[in-house]
């Protein structure tokens, strides 16, 4: 078998300026390139969807989850702390302080049912699906 190396972080054409120029990218066009929003993950029940976005270092206060038509939006806009007058800052691969995700969520989604919460980095959002007319009955004919 063979091992694969990949390393997520990166996209293919940072890893090459990288290497290339033993610089990175965000050296040379600032933060706006590099930025990315966080990986989400999305699981359905028999009565629910659930999209958990990994977002560590934020507060409840930084996010706000919004329902418009049958789109979800997830906004984040963290003010930015001050840093100590005597660090500088020498490379910076990752920054969540501001992104916005959208999700599609059709038909099955019940819009008036969404509830969130954020625990351990990670923040959550359930969806209720719509009750659909299971109703079963037999019909006697006369």
């Amino acid at each position: 078998m063979t091992k694969i190396n990949y390393n997520f972080n990166h996209h293919p054409f940072q890893t090459l300026v990288d290497d290339v120029m033993n610089s990175s990218i965000s050296d040379l066009f600032g933060n706006a390139v590099t930025t990315r929003e966080p990986f989400a993950n999305i699981s359905e029940t028999e009565d629910t969807f659930v999209i958990e976005v990994l977002s560590p270092g934020l507060e409840k206060s930084d996010f706000s989850v919004t329902v418009e038509e049958d789109k979800l939006f997830i906004n984040v806009n963290k003010a930015k702390e001050d840093q100590a007058t005597n660090a500088k800052i020498i490379k910076q691969e990752w920054s969540f302080d501001k992104w916005t995700r959208k999700f599609n969520l059709g038909n099955k989604a019940d819009l008036s049912k969404v509830e969130a919460k954020y625990e351990l980095g990670i923040l959550s959002v359930t969806i209720a699906k719509l009750k659909t007319n299971t109703y079963k009955n037999t019909i006697e004919i006369k």
